[in-house]
């Protein structure tokens, strides 16, 4: 049911609709082939050259392709679409966590063959000085899941996920 409410959501609403929206997309595309086609499809019509946080989760569209496209030239086609569209994202609004986090999200998760992880040391900075900063709290959501990344991602040090748990409770 609950697919099926943000479905109808993203099918109805701007470009600029509520960034949770395209978060639980992103997230439900993950595990869902058919999820991600949708996601995919209504991202690479959506005009995202005015909005970087749009333009960063329509790379995310393309990133998710990778996933879920078995031929290898698909997914390499994807991939560096994604990627172009990312650092295009990024490059219009560099201070934004969200994309740093979305960036760091995807260079701890792709094969180092294809050389996408020369950020993950100043993300993996960025995102753990965010966490300090009172505007961390403002967006819940995006904190939460900034946390729960950290701790489970394996470019983060030991000592690192020990800062974060002794000092970032997840938001309940």
């Amino acid at each position: 049911m609950k697919n099926i409410l943000i479905l109808f959501l993203f099918h109805f609403s701007s470009p600029e609709m509520d960034v949770q929206v395209y978060r639980d997309l992103l997230h439900r595309s993950v595990y869902n082939a058919e999820v991600a086609r949708y996601y995919f499809d209504k991202m690479r019509t959506t005009d995202a050259r005015n909005s970087a946080i749009v333009r960063g989760y329509k790379a995310m569209s393309y990133f998710i392709m990778c996933k879920h496209t078995y031929n290898p030239f698909s997914k390499i086609a994807y991939f560096n679409k994604g990627k172009r569209e990312l650092e295009s994202a990024i490059n219009m609004q560099s201070d934004n966590k969200e994309l740093l986090f979305l960036r760091l999200a995807t260079q701890c998760n792709t094969p180092a063959f294809l050389g996408y992880s020369v950020n993950i040391e100043s993300d993996k900075r960025a995102l753990l000085n965010y966490l300090a900063l009172k505007s961390a709290h403002e967006d819940k959501d995006l904190r939460d899941k900034i946390i729960r990344f950290i701790l489970q991602c394996k470019q983060y040090t030991n000592s690192e996920k020990s800062f974060v748990k002794e000092n970032y409770l997840i938001a309940s």
